[in-house]
């Protein structure tokens, strides 16, 4: 975890410094309920963390810790648009999961699009250079692209969506998810979240999944 530490202090840092003006903080605590029939236990749960900085500049850094209780595993990733020219700058991003002996970490660096943005909603593509590290030996470049989004339909109520895909010997593998998450007026500041994942051969599960969370979080 230690590089991936170090990318997210780099970021927030770069983050943090891009606009004279104040940044929009955020961040939510939540619990996951997740069915996934390819992994060693089917249901577990998950504890996370997530939160982002966004400034007048044109950076957006996000990022978020999990630990899955029932597998005994520990995911974490972050991400960052900075805008340079236009609506083109610079996307990165790096992501840590460990389970037991068993450890990989992702970098992507390369370009991305920040144009796709309007009252309510937002799509942010990029294409980069991916490298995979497993358990300590460093993988080969591949070319990544993908993109991440959102959608306002109601107040309180949000539809999000991402998308990785990467050339790895000349096959192209894919992971995606779809969400929806509602504010609830009982307790103010808290919600409910419901998520469908595809992967293939994302935190070290080989082959193609398919899981579902339910999620129960707080906005702070």
């Amino acid at each position: 975890m230690k590089k991936f530490a170090i990318a997210t202090a780099v970021a927030a840092l770069f983050a943090s410094t891009a606009s004279v003006a104040a940044p929009t903080v955020w961040g939510n605590v939540y619990t996951d309920f997740l069915v996934n029939d390819n992994a060693p236990k089917k249901e577990s749960q998950i504890v996370g963390l997530e939160g982002g900085i966004m400034t007048e500049g044109g950076t957006d850094l996000y990022g978020f810790y999990e630990h899955n209780v029932g597998l005994e595993n520990d995911f974490a990733k972050v991400t960052i648009h900075s805008t340079l020219v236009g609506d083109f700058g610079v996307y990165g991003r790096a992501s840590s999961f460990e389970e037991g002996d068993f450890s990989e970490d992702r970098y992507i660096i390369g370009a991305g699009y920040q144009g796709f943005v309007g009252d309510g909603y937002a799509i942010k593509p990029y294409i980069g250079a991916l490298r995979i590290d497993v358990n300590g030996e460093k993988g080969d470049d591949q070319l990544a692209v993908g993109f991440a989004g959102y959608k306002v339909l109601n107040p309180g109520v949000v539809l999000s969506s991402w998308v990785d895909a990467r050339l790895d010997d000349s096959k192209v593998k894919a992971a995606g998810s779809i969400g929806i998450q509602k504010d609830l007026e009982i307790i103010k500041g808290t919600y409910v979240g419901a998520f469908y994942n595809m992967n293939y051969h994302e935190a070290g599960i080989k082959g193609f999944s398919d899981s579902v969370q339910l999620r129960v979080g707080y906005h702070f």
